[in-house]
């Protein structure tokens, strides 16, 4: 069973698929100004500039919301069934009842949105540096 999508990572989510699209109209307008004025006198240069810098960062947020997307299928949803187990994000206590998730791959467990804030940002597993995008 997988993780609940944290609130946080839905907020995310919609925060990149809106950049993602605001980065398409702007190549699209860019690359429509470059048609436009290819036969013109100007120094179209700067444009230039502008529109690979605009590709660059779309690739880049599109690679983030896989990122999203596989994290969120690594992390599997666990019950706590003993006590005395730390979470190494929060150096908190993991206590029967409480949400946790368990790494897929190196099987350690986490508070359920300790760790997904921290692999949304680090795609390790805090313990043993376990690449979770692999």
């Amino acid at each position: 069973m997988s993780v609940p999508i944290p609130p946080f990572a839905e907020e995310r989510r919609a925060d990149l698929v809106s950049l993602h699209a605001a980065l398409l109209n702007l190549i699209i307008m860019l690359e429509s100004l470059l048609e436009q004025q290819a036969n013109s006198s100007l120094n179209l240069d700067y444009f230039r500039w502008m529109l690979a810098d605009v590709r660059g960062k779309l690739w880049i947020v599109s690679w983030e919301i896989g990122a999203l997307g596989i994290v969120e299928e690594r992390l599997r949803e666990v019950s706590i069934v003993e006590d005395g187990n730390i979470c190494a994000v929060c150096i908190d206590e993991l206590k029967i009842g409480d949400e946790a998730s368990r790494v897929v791959g190196c099987s350690h467990v986490y508070h359920r949105e300790c760790i997904a804030r921290w692999a949304l940002e680090n795609h390790t597993c805090p313990m043993c540096m376990y690449d979770i995008l692999e």
